[in-house]
């Protein structure tokens, strides 16, 4: 099934009209099936952007089948794919693939977690439910406890190729996602540093004008800071340098330094 919507989707926050960022259309196909990687014949675990739409497989849920579009993270994660493609255009291997990959994950957690303010709150769990045993497929606050690193110390050197996982996009992940996850609950004085939209804002910044094809973990350090410095550039000295401060502390953390 394949749908195409046309749609205006302008961010009050980043004013940007839809993924292209020319208003172009929105498309997705759902509950798709690869053979060649569907033993079962009618499950598909999977969801790509692949370079003009989102693809979304599905899975067994009770006596029936769930698509993976149902999930908010995982569509926030593909539609993310798309505007990373129309502007950094992150090269998917090693780790200018991984930070592709964990820029999706930290939108698709941003969107997700939408209504809530507070991130020290929030379920930093990606695809809960829809991993093969109903579990999540990616934990943001705790990449390890999915087999992910979370320290450039445990960094995987993988072949660049499909079986692979391109350079280990998927694994290597973690450790960026761990940065942002600490950046978001950074606290001062059991006050949290960022607002949920500041750390967004930092992060669009970075990935849309600041990072290039084959961009690395400290290459996105590095555009971090600089957009951070950009856009609280008004802010007084003493809380623009508390924010400096906790996104290198972050990076800092899982030895992106």
């Amino acid at each position: 099934m394949q749908t195409r919507r046309p749609s205006r989707v302008s961010s009050a926050k980043y004013l940007r009209n839809n993924i292209d960022n020319r208003g172009g259309p929105m498309n997705a196909s759902v509950n798709c099936v690869v053979v060649r990687e569907s033993p079962g014949g009618n499950q598909w675990f999977n969801a790509y952007w692949n370079g003009v739409q989102m693809v979304y497989g599905q899975v067994l849920n009770g006596n029936g089948l769930l698509t993976l579009a149902a999930a908010l993270d995982i569509v926030g994660h593909e539609m993310f794919h798309g505007v990373t493609d129309n502007t950094s255009r992150l090269e998917y291997a090693a780790q200018s693939g991984a930070l592709n990959e964990s820029y999706s994950d930290i939108f698709g957690v941003l969107v997700a977690n939408r209504g809530n303010p507070d991130p020290r709150q929030w379920d930093w769990r990606l695809g809960q439910g829809f991993a093969m045993g109903g579990g999540p497929i990616r934990d943001m606050s705790d990449p390890t406890s999915l087999g992910q690193p979370a320290h450039m110390n445990q960094y995987r050197i993988m072949p660049v190729t499909q079986n692979g996982d391109w350079g280990g996009v998927h694994v290597n992940s973690g450790i960026h996602n761990k940065a942002a996850y600490l950046m978001l609950v950074a606290e001062e004085g059991g006050s949290l540093v960022f607002t949920p939209d500041e750390v967004a804002a930092v992060f669009y910044v970075a990935v849309t004008q600041l990072l290039s094809r084959t961009s690395q973990f400290l290459d996105s350090r590095r555009a971090v800071v600089s957009a951070a410095r950009t856009l609280f550039r008004t802010a007084p000295s003493v809380q623009l340098a508390r924010r400096i401060s906790a996104i290198e502390a972050s990076f800092n953390s899982v030895g992106i330094a």
